[in-house]
């Protein structure tokens, strides 16, 4: 995070694509900050028949990691997952070794670990089943959240079988000193489920939880790798870090001398799933400058209501770069200081916002090709990695 500016620049940009997966747009702002440290991409399979991997990175101490990072990571995720099957997931074993992975490759080019910055991720897959319905997931390393949203529709079963976490949720709200024994990753993510209503419509969103020093088993794992956190206000991992995962920060982190999982600050992800997602389903993946202002439920809100109020006529990227670039105008309006981004994916091949008024198969434009409007490519990502 950058120091606070004496006027905030409120330029937004938007960058879309469109691919056989997803339609997904990214906007971001640099907002009260005196520099923009946050990074993104956007990556789907030629054919739609591998996972698409999509991710926001929040940078602090300077852009280096983030930047890096995203390069990196979905060329790592695009490894871990290949050849796994939609109803068994990413893998939680294989992403947290590709996380590690990224980790390694950013000490080494960030001198070896003595460049001081680093970066919270947030990352979301998709792949499709073979019913044609999707499998979507969420790698959560820090404070940048995401929300796997769901129609409900009249043929939704309920229950929560269809989602899963590897968090144990008891201790993000216990007071006890023990930490509660975890139930089976379908009954922790039922935990962390919520429906709500919106206009007629009823949706369920999955968030994930963020990564902070005074979480309780998060502050186990600081003070038995030697650190400490201070502060009731923003709790900090040795009075400096506000997170206590992320990549980089190699000052809190002991090379190989202890388990990465039991580092002070670790990169290992938690993750989230959610199968049987169908076309128009969306998945959002912000920064923290977003929650700064907005409760998860606020965000689902404006999102669905955007999206819900597009012309039939509009153009499915158009409208969802739109409804990104709100997000921020509002947050900014709301008093966000810091940078923010905010990425919307809909699923599926759609060339129409789901959630909006349907057009006839008249007023339908026709399916275009993927397409990175701005979105920088991984080979040019590459170039931009030798410069830094």
């Amino acid at each position: 995070m950058g120091n606070q500016a004496a006027h905030p620049v409120e330029a937004v940009r938007v960058m879309k694509q469109r691919g056989p997966l997803a339609t997904a747009c990214v906007a971001d702002m640099q907002g009260w900050r005196d520099s923009h440290e946050d990074a993104h991409f956007m990556d789907q399979p030629d054919g739609g028949t591998g996972w698409a991997s999509f991710g926001v990175l929040d940078g602090h101490g300077g852009q280096k990691s983030a930047l890096l990072a995203s390069v990196t990571l979905p060329l790592a995720l695009k490894k871990a997952t290949k050849g796994r099957k939609p109803k068994d997931g990413p893998g939680l074993g294989k992403l947290q070794a590709a996380f590690v992975e990224v980790d390694a490759d950013l000490r080494k080019d960030m001198d070896d670990g003595r460049e001081p910055s680093g970066t919270t991720s947030i990352s979301a897959g998709l792949k499709i089943q073979p019913d044609e319905k999707y499998t979507g997931y969420l790698a959560n390393a820090g404070d940048s959240r995401g929300i796997l949203v769901r129609i409900r529709g009249p043929n939704t079963t309920p229950g929560s079988d269809h989602v899963s976490t590897s968090v144990n949720v008891g201790v993000v709200t216990t007071l006890n000193t023990d930490l509660p024994e975890k139930g089976t990753p379908v009954e922790e993510a039922g935990k962390l489920l919520e429906v709500i209503t919106i206009g007629d419509r009823e949706f369920e969103f999955l968030a994930s939880i963020d990564n902070k020093p005074d979480r309780q088993d998060e502050k186990k794992r600081i003070v038995d790798a030697g650190g400490h956190v201070s502060g009731e206000d923003c709790p900090r991992v040795d009075g400096n870090l506000a997170v206590s995962r992320g990549f980089a920060d190699f000052q809190y982190k002991s090379g190989t001398a202890i388990p990465e999982n039991q580092q002070k600050v670790t990169c290992i992800p938690e993750l989230y799933e959610m199968r049987d997602m169908e076309k128009g389903d969306i998945i959002i993946l912000c920064c923290d400058g977003i929650f700064d202002v907005l409760s998860n439920e606020e965000l689902v809100r404006i999102v669905v209501q955007s999206l819900s109020s597009a012309p039939a006529e509009m153009d499915c990227h158009d409208v969802i770069g739109k409804t990104c670039s709100d997000v921020l105008n509002t947050c900014m309006v709301k008093g966000s200081k810091d940078n923010m981004t905010c990425m919307i994916i809909q699923v599926g091949d759609l060339d129409y916002v789901k959630l909006g008024q349907e057009p006839s198969a008249q007023a339908k434009p026709p399916l275009k090709k993927a397409i990175r409007d701005q979105e920088l490519s991984l080979p040019a990502a590459e170039k931009l990695k030798g410069q830094l």
